[in-house]
């Protein structure tokens, strides 16, 4: 699949610059909001069974792990929907954590070093900066390459609302169709489409 993606990527290079989605693209999220979703519902119930079947079977109906996800699963377990906030601030704090201890898998951290090579590499997150910035830097500690220049685009602080289109507008400037992006959602594909830009559709390098 990596050398699929470089194929295709090099079918379309030279390119002012390359845009990558971060989450489910070149990281999978998925399995960490799972189980901080779990840990988080401790709070209303200590079946644990019972609400990992719930969250997994939401996850995959949803595909999403947000406010509404949460809200779904508990009204599955017949749990007062009034302990909403106080779950959602549990699973951001959980979720921290688990993030704090992952970095990028080999494949997608040598197609960044590689791309770098050749043009500007932007990621587009809808997390915080400083978080995939985190991310990258753990990424290649125990790396033998250094770690190349690729800027990051997100949200500054967790208020702020950013969305994938004036992310990949930023990342673009005023060559959208000299640009390339690759994600694995139906909103990066649209984002693209909107703006302009090439798109290649990817499943995560975690299912490698």
């Amino acid at each position: 699949m990596f050398l699929d993606l470089r194929h295709s990527i090099e079918t379309l290079l030279p390119r002012k610059c390359v845009a990558f989605d971060l989450g489910g693209t070149l990281f999978e999220r998925d399995p960490l909001h799972v189980r901080a979703s779990i840990e988080a519902m401790r709070l209303c119930t200590e079946d644990e069974k019972s609400i990992a079947t719930q969250v997994i079977e939401e996850e995959l109906r949803l595909g999403g792990s947000s406010r509404s996800f949460l809200m779904a699963v508990m009204e599955r377990l017949e749990i007062n929907t009034s302990l909403l906030d106080e779950v959602v601030a549990r699973k951001r704090v959980r979720l921290r954590e688990l993030q704090g201890t992952e970095t990028l898998i080999g494949p997608a951290r040598d197609l960044l070093t590689w791309l770098a090579a050749e043009t500007d590499v932007f990621i587009v997150s809808q997390g915080a900066i400083d978080e995939s910035q985190q991310l990258l830097q753990r990424t290649y500690e125990c790396a033998t390459q250094p770690r190349p220049e690729i800027q990051v685009l997100g949200r500054a602080t967790d208020r702020d609302e950013v969305d994938k289109y004036s992310m990949l507008a930023a990342a673009c400037g005023r060559q959208p169709s000299a640009c390339l992006f690759i994600g694995d959602s139906e909103h990066d594909q649209l984002a693209a489409e909107r703006l302009g830009v090439p798109f290649i559709h990817f499943s995560p390098f975690r299912t490698l």
